[in-house]
């Protein structure tokens, strides 16, 4: 269990003056912030007190100290296995372009999915997974998936703070009536890219249709919104018109013409 080793004797942020050469890989302890990135770590080992070099791969667990996590960050690591099951208090998790990484169960057994406001999960070796499991990460704010997911976005219908949406490369090609009415089109992102036949262009090609209908809709209401002041512009004319000549007829009859003297 190197990388466990490993995990208890990361550096040690506590002051911007202490980061070293090596910024990949640290706790940043004020902030509560825990960043490893890269496939390989050093380390000075406490018995030997030898830097040592090793892989970061098999199962990393979260405790002691980097329980009280708020922000996570894993990168590019060969880490097959990841256990949250202590962190109570994270709001934010990016764990991305793990390749060993295949199983979504290090979110599933978080002890307050609630706390969670922001997910990015996209590069690892996920398959098969529908969006069911984040039913429970009702504050989310901002959910970036990537290759591994598909289904329905109607898991996401209780996700009423979610504002910003990518699900790039996924085969998710359905449910965008579910999400909620506060999100903003502009702020889903669902087009292709590095797979080009990937499912979520359905969704992609119903925003392009939703995104015209929006567009032919706000032009007629605004035809239609003109039309009506026209109107009314013209009923006032009217009005005004009967009332000029109403007070001039008035006028015309109490101004006695008087006959002049020679």
């Amino acid at each position: 269990m190197e990388v466990q080793e490993w995990i208890k004797n990361i550096q040690i942020i506590r002051e911007k003056k202490e980061w070293g050469e090596d910024h990949t890989n640290y706790w940043d302890e004020p902030n509560l912030i825990l960043r490893i990135d890269g496939e390989f770590a050093y380390y000075n080992n406490p018995t030997t007190g030898k830097r040592k070099k090793i892989v970061l791969e098999g199962e990393l667990k979260l405790e002691g100290e980097l329980k009280k996590v708020n922000f996570l960050i894993i990168k590019r690591t060969n880490i097959a296995n990841l256990d949250l099951s202590e962190c109570s208090v994270l709001k934010q998790i990016t764990v991305e372009d793990n390749a060993y990484l295949t199983r979504i169960n290090f979110l599933t057994r978080l002890p307050n999915p609630k706390n969670l406001v922001y997910l990015q999960i996209g590069g690892n070796s996920f398959t098969g997974n529908t969006l069911h499991f984040l039913k429970p990460f009702v504050n989310l704010e901002t959910l970036r998936l990537g290759y591994g997911f598909l289904g329905s976005l109607e898991p996401l219908k209780g996700l009423k703070n979610l504002r910003n949406l990518s699900i790039i490369d996924t085969d998710i090609d359905r449910g965008w009536e579910y999400l909620n009415e506060k999100i903003e089109w502009r702020n889903i992102n669902c087009q292709p890219s590095l797979r080009p036949n990937a499912e979520s262009k359905k969704i992609y090609e119903e925003w392009q249709k939703h995104d015209l209908a929006s567009k032919v809709n706000s032009k007629q209401a605004k035809i239609g919104k003109a039309v009506k002041v026209l109107c009314w512009l013209g009923l006032l004319g009217f009005v005004l018109n009967r009332v000029v000549n109403c007070l001039s007829f008035s006028l015309q009859k109490k101004v006695k013409v008087r006959p002049s003297t020679a």
